[in-house]
Formats: C-alpha cells, structure tokens, sequence
C-alpha cells in the first residue's frame, strides 16, 4: 500500500502548470534554433566552407534543443495518459508513448529544418534527420522512472536556456571576456573566452541544482538521492551527448565541403574543447549541487524516542503496563508454584 502511494504521487508531480511551462520553453529553444539556421543558409548553400564550419559549431545547440524538446515532448505525453488511465494510449508501454511524443516533435523541427535547407537537400536531409532521430531519444528519457525526476531535470534545463541566452549577449560576452583577458594579444583573448564559457556553466550547473532541489522539495516525491544526482545532471548530460553527435555528423558535413583550411580546423577543434569543457562543468555542478542540497538544506526531523512497554513473546514493544521480566531457572517461593501443593 506504501509503495503504491509513493509510485502515484511522483507520476502527477509535473502537474499543468509545470507542463505548460516546459512546452513553452521547448517551443521557444527550438524556434532559435531554427532562427540560428536561417542565419547559416546563405553561407552553406553557396557551398562555402567556412559556412559549413559554422553550421558544424552550431550543430551541437540544435542537437541540445530536440534533445530537450523531445524529452518535454514524451513528458507530455506520459502525464496526459497517466490522467486517463481506461485509455488505449495509456496501456501501451511507457517507452512507446515518450518515444510517440519525440517522434512529434522530430517530425515538426525536422521538416522545418528541411523546409530552411530546401535548395541544398544533403544538409537537410542530414540535419533534419539528426533533429528528428535526437528528439526521439529525448522522449525515451521521458519514459524513465520517477517521472518527478525527469521534471527536475527538464525545469533545470530552462535554466540553462537562460543562461545561454543572457551569455550570448553581446554586451555581457565583450564584458565578461574583458575583464578576463590578460595582456590582450589573440591567444589571450581566446583563453579568456574559453574561462568565460567554463564559468558561465559552473554558474549554470549551480542553479540547476538549486532548481532541481527546490521542486523536488516542493512536490514532495520521495526519490532516491541517485535521482536527485541524475536530474541535477540531465541539462549537462544533455550537452555532453549533443557534442558527440555533432563530431558524428560533422564529419560528413565538412568532408561535402570540400578543403577546410588549417584556420578552420583549428577553430573547430577550439570551439569543440570549449563547449565539451562548458558540457561536463554544467554536468558536474548539477549533480554535485542537486545532490549536497539533499544533506545541507532538507530540514531533518526530530527522531521518535522509543516507547517503554510490555514485551510480547518476540521482543516487541506493547503499550500498557510495564512488563516484568522473564523468570528463567528456579523460582522464588511462593511464586510459580501450584495451588494444589503444599
């Protein structure tokens, strides 16, 4: 009966308000996503190649938004059939109805994606594949269990949004690079880009954390601290495989392009290291955050002192009179005797 209760209330923890919210800033991340992609078009039609370079370094941002889209998606999904439990959708496994959701939004963003790239269909079809194959892995993330946990994660992932969209600012990045360039010479200038970046997602990774604890305090679903550990970690997860795929389908795309100079392969390989070094400082604060907030800021609770009572035959504690102890051996006189002996 416990277990039933605690499995129940995690599973409506997104509640509306939650869901609505999550589906906002998934429309929103993919949508500049897609917006980055016309900025790119001109330069990747005329099969320029620092265009394609370009759209390589990019690659990993749009890999994050269906990533995290298809997640909300299946999300969606899971928490829609979960209130209808008679339906027929919610008698298909759970996997299936989070990868349902994903494929939607792989279909949406990935015939956009082909919709921008219409006058060169290689790239479109390799990036709108890519879009829609990521957002189908998102909405099997969905399906794992607690849903409260994938929630955290996904609410900590609007953070991160945030942070990404404040950093890119060009007033806040020219600031931010200033105060952390040394002498001012080129190599200098791109180190103190690449502490800028590394700090920005620290920062980020802390208050995914902090997210993730919150709502999960506030919901109150008990999870174990692996799901706070894991939710905490899902934005930088998240990252960290959208670098991995973006060196899978890179590499076609460059090798279509035709020569790339030892500039632009310098500059991918730069760029890359940074945002592989912001992905997994993003996951390591979430976690490590996520998971110290559990021990430091979960208010404990005054232990319950043990009851003195009657003793039953096993040891267990029973209210009422106090027990007296067993006789063991010989017994005093006039106790444990029988009535009819002398």
């Amino acid at each position: 009966m416990t277990a039933q209760a605690t499995s129940t209330g995690p599973a409506r923890a997104p509640g509306g308000v939650a869901v609505s919210v999550l589906a906002v800033a998934a429309a929103v991340w993919v949508g500049i996503q897609i917006i980055g992609l016309r900025t790119l078009l001109s330069d990747v039609v005329a099969d320029d190649s620092q265009g394609v370079v370009q759209l390589v370094l990019y690659l990993s941002g749009i890999i994050v938004g269906s990533t995290f889209a298809g997640v909300v998606a299946g999300t969606i999904v899971l928490w829609w059939t979960a209130g209808r439990p008679d339906s027929w959708a919610a008698r298909q496994p759970r996997a299936v109805a989070g990868a349902f959701g994903g494929l939607v939004v792989g279909l949406i963003a990935g015939g956009l994606t082909f919709a921008v790239f219409s006058d060169k269909t290689g790239v479109a079809s390799l990036v709108g594949g890519v879009i829609g194959a990521t957002a189908i892995v998102g909405g099997l993330v969905a399906a794992l269990r607690p849903p409260a946990m994938v929630t955290a994660g996904l609410l900590g992932g609007i953070v991160l949004l945030v942070i990404w969209f404040v950093r890119g600012l060009n007033t806040v990045r020219d600031t931010g690079v200033d105060l952390l360039d040394g002498d001012g010479s080129a190599l200098s200038r791109m180190n103190a880009y690449s502490w800028y970046s590394l700090s920005t997602s620290l920062l980020a990774g802390v208050l995914i954390g902090g997210v993730v604890h919150v709502y999960l305090r506030r919901t109150g679903a008990k999870i174990p601290l692996l799901g706070h550990l894991f939710a905490g970690a899902l934005p930088g997860l998240i990252c960290f495989y959208a670098e991995i795929i973006m060196w899978i389908v890179g590499k076609p795309l460059l090798a279509g392009a035709g020569e790339i100079s030892v500039i632009d392969e310098t500059g991918i390989q730069l760029q890359s290291g940074t945002q592989f070094n912001a992905a997994m400082a993003t996951l390591f604060a979430g976690a490590m955050t996520a998971l110290l907030a559990v021990g430091l800021l979960t208010p404990k609770t005054a232990p319950v002192p043990a009851q003195r009572g009657k003793t039953g035959a096993k040891g267990g504690a029973t209210t009422g009179a106090k027990a007296r102890p067993a006789q063991k051996g010989r017994t005093t006189p006039g106790r444990g005797r029988p009535e009819n002996r002398p």
